[in-house]
Order: C-alpha cells, then sequence, then structure tokens
C-alpha cells in the first residue's frame, strides 16, 4: 500500500507507542511545512508524511479540552530504531519519536491542500 493510500484511508487509532510533549513555548529555529498526502525527508533518516486533517475536540498543554483543527503525522526512521508511528495531533503539541522532538507549530490550509508546519530538534544534529 502507498504512503499517499495510507494517508488517505488510514485510521487515527494508532500511535500508541508515541510519547507526546506538551511544549512550554520553547522556540525551535527551522521549521518545515508538510502539505496533506504528502512525505517529507528531514535528513537521511526520518520521514514524516502529514494527512488526515480535521476538527476535533482535544486536551492541549495546559489540561483544558479545546476544539481545533488537528492532523494525522506518520513518523518513520530508515534505520529501523523504532517502529513507524501514526499520531493526531494539534498546535502548540511536541511529540517524541525516536531521537526527534517534534513540535507542531501551525496547521493550516495552503492554495491547495491543508498542512502543518514543525519544528525539529533532533539533540544538535542537523537536518538536510
Amino acid at each position: 500500500m502507498s504512503l499517499a493510500t495510507l494517508l488517505l484511508f488510514s485510521p487515527s487509532c494508532f500511535g500508541k507507542n508515541v510519547t507526546t510533549l506538551e511544549s512550554e513555548g520553547e522556540v525551535m529555529e527551522n521549521t518545515y511545512l508538510i502539505s496533506s498526502a504528502t512525505e517529507m525527508a528531514y535528513d537521511s533518516n526520518l520521514r514524516i508524511g502529514a494527512g488526515n486533517f480535521w476538527q476535533e475536540e482535544y486536551v492541549d498543554e495546559e489540561g483544558v479540552k479545546q476544539r481545533g483543527v488537528t492532523a494525522g503525522l506518520w513518523l518513520m526512521v530508515l534505520d529501523g530504531s523504532s517502529q513507524d508511528q501514526h499520531v493526531r495531533v494539534h498546535v502548540g503539541q511536541g511529540v517524541v519519536f525516536d531521537e526527534y522532538v517534534i513540535k507542531i507549530v501551525e496547521i493550516g490550509q495552503g492554495t491547495r491542500a491543508p498542512f502543518v508546519r514543525v519544528a525539529i530538534d533532533n539533540g544538535g544534529q542537523s537536518g538536510k
């Protein structure tokens, strides 16, 4: 099954082994935009796909119920050190996956498709 098919039809009940971090407003320098039904290569190891954008209720980093746009992220590492994961995310959320901390900076609507903008920290290693 292709990544595009997974992004469009995958249920949102996966991601059991992904740790989420509730951020405290720290700013990460570089951000990356990932459009719906696409995959981004961050470095030689990490790949992130995005899809399944919709409005729903979620609990924010302060423990308060919110209603807003969320997105599905598919997290993959090529070296096999972690299993591929799927997680639903909202703006302000942080996700720890393998050696990476992925902060959700923005979820928006582009001219052709929805997108998610992320900031990635991998312990000082540079991406791309």
